[in-house]
């Protein structure tokens, strides 16, 4: 072949679209010029979530979606104009510019990131033939049609299918970049095109058809046709862009490109995920800008009447002031008392966020190892922190999640008889029953066979695989149109078709041809395959479900060669039709999977995992009700439920009806018992959504007084229903938890989504809010950090919150000695100091380091949990609790000035000290008196809580003596020299003293009476704690006492 380079041009011809149109244009392969002016996507990648266009306007409406940063920018604006605000704009836009050029930089430098991922995938290089000549080019010229000569370890540009492979081993890819799985799968050319010669594939016109783009990966259907010959691809020949070959070179076309790949289709845009916290939150603020407008609309119009009221006093000069007074005097108390709401809080917040999942990522309990290396959590949602602590059901899948997935073949039955794995005691008549059963687990699978092992996408198949081997049935590879077996001599069996697993058909089928021999092979679940076998024929899988085993029911049907013959040309039609493919497909597999007859049964046991007997007892003890949501039958959800402890000492109750009758009786007969014993649900998914549109009420009083709720025979859709059903019907936080990709509709209808890596791949994982690998972490996951987590994030919002009342609000008190002529107390860099600096760091510590119980004690009284739930802490009341805490210092701290300055003669030397004097009293025993309240909201002191507080008072020190030490160091002068004469005064230090006191004294007198009189679950927790360590300290202090006399008795 000829080879030559290709000067690279961009398809800007081509059709861009974001979205696929209805239709997809019919490609011709070999041909770049007539598929350029098609409706075709060009190929370069977009994974960027902005535009140079879009970026102002899609970065700005985010940040407009939380309710505080419109009041911040609005305010900024109003500052920014000198005739109605009463303080300089210094002090709100250069806060607020931090906090949006810092959302700012990470945006940017995520998607500069991304931009520069693109462009390298954009101008990759890659072999292209027309025709038998030829070209390299970049990866963003390609287009539908186009074959590419695609190379070992070259990574997918684009949707392409295998035209063309020079060996008959099955093409393997890597699709790690896509479900995170780096075992690699196998990708299979049509059995009609393996005939096809290369030499006449480029001699011969080409088109293709094929489905208009979709984000499904288990759904693709296009039809090749040359000559007369039609040839029909699915999922099976699909090999998606991001896919890394594995085997050897091969001819492939590209079928879609750029936005129309099914990854870039899949490619989520980051949604804004409010928190619990973060919404209640947004109702505080609206609350305190409800207050802020009041005390802007009240002292405006009492500037209007006073005004009014001194009109007549000719020295005051008021007829200057007189146009638009009210509407003036608005404006400049809106922007003093918007300091109610502080702009810090957001930052603060956000901070505390990131450095709780630092937190979690640096936490040894989560780490595991593997063959990676050490691996522990993976937090993808930090706004979901807090969110973790106000949970109370979790839904959690059972194989995978509560088991380890690690299959073992454990028996079978056949004929009604239970056999071991060896088949001992067998009668001789079952030995042909036998090997149609190993045959069956030979055949009926979608493994490969790496290094000697097994590794398929079902554990189960590799477990029946490893159980045929050892009975004398071995598959050794798999091939292009066949797969190799040694029975016990090696022979070839042609693949004819195959019937894939889906959760919707519940089985698995392939029809094979061994020898003379054409049998379909199946296998399922019972309550599918029951219904397809001959009548008469029936398989009781009872005796292997109620002991926990997964059962698979296995059928077989003998088919002669005349009815394949009729049957093929079904198949193949069904396979080259686009429009409607799987219903006619569906019509013709149900001809052939139909009057089979039943082999037997085969049970595989699936362990529970480490920790999952303790991890759900310390769930249902902290009051979180667990609901198991699995799709096996009723009778292996109770045994595993019993394994695992959660139905010890339950009284089962069962609804599984299939009508709304039969639903509402079950449900009357339930009600009888939950509440008053201990109650164990079983249900079936569909007698779920009979219930919840038939029967709520009945429903919802079961579904929340039972103690324990199985969900059986549940389908991945109809996980996700049950979420939902339960969030709407409980009205509380649900977590979902799962490991495969099936469970990732749950897991996200779930308030929060927590996935597991385990062996049927990372979907799951990487489709959740946080990643973990072991069942068993979820328990400290949700009951310590998420508990702290709620805790910090609270205590964070109502300090700060409280903090800004106690000081701002004195502009207020002030007004009102002042005839409201918005005189100012501080200066403006004061309040912006003390606003984001002096009072921000203890609650930003305290967030950080601050705890009430550690793991070991929460682990040991998991009921502290109920105590969280039933408190409902962070609500809108605890929040409005601490502002009218704050108010009332404001109160107490003002009056105490006005009492210590009365007389205005202060300073020993007989000088009066005016409004400075007093603006430095009031400014330093109230953040002296906030800091100490901070103080004493502290659960549990440790060395950086300490150092937090001792930088937040000596920065203040720091900062008020440099101001007070240059004349004009701030607009107002008001700080100058102000903290010296303070400093001269000893009735400063009794003003100081006095005002912390009476600070601190409600809230400590508060957590005394708490504490002792009527003390919370985790303070009982904490004292227990502290006198088990004394006495354990008393103990080996006695222990070493009498260590020492008996050796002073020996050496005496």
């Amino acid at each position: 072949m000829k080879k030559k380079s290709y000067n690279y041009k961009t398809t800007m011809g081509c059709y861009i679209s974001k979205k696929p149109k209805s239709t997809y244009p019919e490609i011709v392969v070999f041909d770049h010029k007539a598929n350029y002016f098609k409706a075709f996507c060009s190929n370069h990648v977009h994974t960027t979530k902005y535009t140079f266009y879009s970026f102002p306007f899609k970065f700005m409406l985010e940040q407009l979606m939380r309710f505080s940063n419109i009041f911040f920018i609005v305010n900024t604006v109003f500052t920014c104009i000198p005739q109605i605000s009463a303080v300089t704009p210094i002090t709100y836009s250069v806060p607020l510019c931090i906090i949006m050029f810092a959302a700012l930089f990470r945006e940017l430098r995520e998607d500069i990131r991304r931009y520069v991922e693109d462009i390298k995938a954009d101008r990759a290089k890659y072999l292209i033939s027309e025709r038998g000549v030829e070209k390299e080019v970049k990866a963003s010229y390609l287009l539908p049609g186009d074959v590419v000569l695609l190379k070992q370890g070259q990574r997918c540009p684009a949707d392409l299918v295998p035209l063309h492979s020079d060996t008959i081993d099955p093409i393997l890819v890597q699709t790690a970049e896509i479900d995170g799985e780096i075992a690699p799968k196998e990708i299979f050319i049509p059995r009609k095109l393996l005939e096809v010669q290369k030499d006449v594939l480029l001699q011969e016109h080409i088109t293709m058809t094929c489905d208009v783009p979709n984000p499904n990966f288990g759904l693709f259907r296009a039809v090749l046709q040359y000559k007369e010959e039609k040839v029909g691809f699915d999922q099976t020949a699909l090999m998606c862009q991001g896919s890394i070959l594995r085997s050897g070179d091969i001819m492939c076309a590209v079928v879609y490109t750029g936005d129309f790949t099914k990854l870039a289709l899949n490619h989520e845009k980051r949604r804004m995920r409010l928190s619990g916290t973060d919404r209640q939150m947004n109702s505080f603020v609206a609350v305190v800008f409800l207050v802020v407008l009041g005390i802007s609309v009240f002292c405006s119009v009492m500037a209007t009447v006073m005004f009014y009221r001194h009109q007549e006093d000719w020295y005051l000069d008021l007829g200057e002031r007189s146009a638009n007074l009210s509407v003036k005097e608005f404006f400049s108390y809106f922007t003093l008392s918007s300091y109610l709401i502080p702009i810090a809080c957001a930052v603060c917040l956000e901070i505390a966020k990131t450095m709780q999942s630092l937190f979690m990522r640096w936490d040894s309990d989560f780490k595991v190892n593997t063959p990676e290396g050490e691996k522990g959590i993976v937090v993808r949602c930090t706004a979901m922190n807090d969110e973790l602590g106000f949970v109370e059901y979790v839904l959690t899948d059972k194989t995978g999640t509560l088991t380890e997935n690690e299959m073992k073949y454990v028996g079978c039955v056949l004929d009604g008889e239970r056999f071991g794995e060896s088949f001992e005691g067998m009668r001789p008549e079952l030995e042909d029953r036998k090997n149609e059963m190993l045959h069956c687990m030979a055949l009926c699978h979608n493994a490969t066979v790496n290094d000697g092992k097994y590794k398929s996408p079902s554990p189960d198949e590799e477990a029946l695989l490893d159980a045929a081997k050892k009975n004398g049935v071995e598959f050794i590879q798999r091939m292009q149109g066949g797969l190799r077996l040694k029975d016990p001599e090696e022979k070839f069996v042609t693949l004819l078709a195959t019937f894939p697993f889906s959760s919707e058909r519940a089985r698995s089928s392939v029809l094979v041809k061994i020898g003379e021999r054409i049998v379909l092979y199946s296998k399922g679940a019972d309550h599918i395959m029951n219904g397809l076998c001959k009548i008469g024929q029936y398989c009781d899988v009872s005796v292997l479900a109620t002991q926990g085993l997964r059962t698979l029911v296995m059928c077989k049907r003998e088919v002669s060669e005349e009815e394949y013959d009729t049957w093929v040309k079904d198949w193949e039609k069904a396979q080259s039709t686009i429009e409607g493919r799987e219903e006619v497909m569906k019509e013709v597999i149900k001809k052939m999977e139909s009057e089979m007859e039943v082999i037997g049964c085969s049970g595989v046991e699936d362990k529970l995992q480490e920790g999952v007997i303790e991890t759900l007892d310390m769930l249902v003890r902290g009051g979180i009700k667990v609901w198991v949501i699995t799709g096996d039958k009723e009778e292996t959800g109770i045994a595993v439920g019993k394994a695992c402890k959660l139905l010890e000492g339950c009284e089962l109750v069962h609804v599984n009806g299939k009508t709304a009758t039969e639903c509402d009786a079950m449900l009357d007969e339930a009600s009888k018992k939950v509440g008053v014993v201990k109650t164990g649900l079983v249900i079936t998914a569909n007698a779920i959504d009979v219930c919840v549109e038939e029967c709520k009420e009945k429903f919802k009083k079961v579904a929340m007084e039972a103690d324990v709720v199985m969900c059986c025979r549940s389908m991945p859709l109809q996980k996700a229903k049950i979420a939902k059903h339960v969030r709407q019907i409980t009205k509380k936080k649900c977590l979902a938890i799962g490991d495969g990709a099936n469970d990732i509709p749950m897991i996200n209808s779930a308030s929060v989504g927590v996935g597991i890596y385990g062996k049927e791949g990372s979907q799951a994982a990487r489709s959740a809010d946080y990643s973990i690998y072991r069942f068993k972490h979820l328990a400290k996951l949700v009951m310590y950090h998420g508990r702290m987590s709620l805790y910090r994030n609270t205590s964070l919002i109502k300090l700060i919150f409280f903090k800004n009342a106690a000081f701002f609000l004195h502009l207020l008190w002030y007004a009102m000695i002042c005839q409201f002529t918005s005189q100012r107390l501080y200066d403006d860099y004061m309040m912006a100091l003390y606003n984001f600096i002096f009072t921000s760091i203890p609650p930003v510590f305290i967030s950080f380091f601050d705890s009430d119980l550690s793991w070991d004690e929460i682990s040991k009284h998991p009921e502290v949990n109920k105590e969280l739930i039933r408190e409902k802490r962070g609500n809108l009341l605890s929040y409005l609790g601490w502002f009218c805490y704050g108010t009332y210092q404001s109160i107490m701290y003002f009056v105490l000035m006005i009492l210590f300055n009365a007389n205005d003669v202060l300073v020993m030397d007989g000088r009066t000290t005016g409004m400075v004097g007093a603006s430095a009293f009031v400014t330093t025993y109230t953040t002296l008196g906030v800091v100490a309240t901070f103080a004493t909201t502290v659960k549990r002191w440790n060395g950086l809580l300490i150092f937090g507080f001792i930088v937040s008072v000596t920065s203040f020190f720091f900062t008020y003596a440099f101001l007070a030490s240059f004349t004009g160091a701030t607009r107002e002068n008001m700080s100058y020299f102000s903290l010296w004469q303070a400093m001269r005064m000893p009735s400063f230090y009794l003003n100081c003293v006095i005002a912390i006191i009476m600070a601190i004294t409600p809230n400590v007198m508060r957590l005394f009476i708490q504490r002792y009189i009527k003390p919370s679950n985790y303070e009982l927790v904490q004292i227990y704690s502290k006198l088990k360590k004394e006495k354990v300290e008393k103990v080996q202090n006695e222990q070493a006492s009498g260590y020492s006399i008996m050796n002073n008795s020996s050496e005496n």
